[in-house]
């Protein structure tokens, strides 16, 4: 395995130096996310504080946040669908793609907590396309990737972000495979 480290100082803001996984052309050819079928769908998008900011000041309208200390996003009514209010239905494009969320920046792995609410874990989305056509077994880059992100997201900057907003860590979802647990992080969420 070729994996190198990346040891981040600031893990909240050195995540985006990490190259995008998917690839651009994965994403743009698949058209799924960023369009849910109810308008309370797990896969919606969480926001943290800051992140909402960027997105207002990108253009998202304040009214689109429940509450402006974090939260999911509400999505618009998208055919028989919702979507994303960052989605551009027309190209499929997200136009705060620069000040994306974590929860965004990070898929197709997600925040996971096992079904007895007792272990968070790194999980991965099997239904994203880009996963399910490489998970016999998983290529080097989604494994090197899972391993940064087991890493940086339980720095200690990173856990207390998280810890102020647990939305972004979901309940047992299924098509997901367990990638890694995230032991301190789990520790101060259940303490």
């Amino acid at each position: 395995m070729g994996c190198s480290p990346f040891p981040p100082s600031r893990p909240d803001m050195e995540l985006k130096l990490l190259p995008s996984l998917p690839p651009s052309e994965a994403c743009f050819a698949c058209r799924g996310c960023c369009v849910f079928l109810t308008s309370d769908a797990p896969w919606i998008p969480y926001f943290r504080k800051e992140e909402i900011n960027q997105a207002i000041i990108a253009g998202i309208s304040q009214n689109a946040f429940p509450s402006q200390q974090g939260s999911h996003i509400i999505p618009v009514s998208h055919g028989d669908a919702f979507r994303c209010p960052a989605l551009d239905p027309d190209t499929h494009s997200c136009t705060i793609y620069n000040v994306r969320p974590l929860d965004c920046f990070i898929y197709p792995f997600i925040l996971m907590w096992d079904r007895a609410h007792k272990m968070i874990f790194l999980t991965l989305h099997e239904a994203c396309p880009f996963v399910f056509t490489q998970t016999n077994p998983l290529p080097e880059t989604l494994v090197c990737r899972g391993a940064d992100l087991t890493l940086m997201l339980q720095m200690p900057q990173m856990i207390e972000s998280l810890r102020a907003h647990p939305g972004m860590i979901m309940a047992t979802q299924p098509d997901t495979i367990l990638i890694a647990p995230l032991d301190r992080l789990t520790k101060v969420m259940t303490n």
